[in-house]
């Protein structure tokens, strides 16, 4: 399944009516981004049962978002801050 793109409030609220969601909060002009988002894409490959988002953080405005990379999974509210494939899969095993 492909990564959804998130471009306002109301995306937002219809890609959380999944059952199990992860989203990308990223910046096209973040090096860290850059380098994880090839790997986001494989995953959500990977998973098939989870839907798998991105919010580019200078096109949306967000709140309680201070830096990217940030990974947050629902239900479960996990967050994973920085390129970290390893717990990034950590959450998605528990989802």
């Amino acid at each position: 399944m492909p990564v959804v793109e998130i471009k306002n409030h109301k995306d937002y609220i219809n890609f959380l009516k999944n059952k199990k969601t992860i989203i990308f909060f990223g910046s096209e002009m973040c090096g860290h981004c850059k380098t994880i988002t090839p790997v986001f894409e494989k995953l959500s490959k990977k998973y098939p049962k989870v839907s798998f988002g991105h919010v580019e953080t200078t096109k949306v405005k967000t709140k309680n978002i201070g830096g990217v990379p940030v990974f947050v999974a629902y239900p479960s509210e996990e967050v994973v801050t920085g390129a970290n494939e390893k717990a990034i899969i950590s959450v998605l095993e528990n989802l």
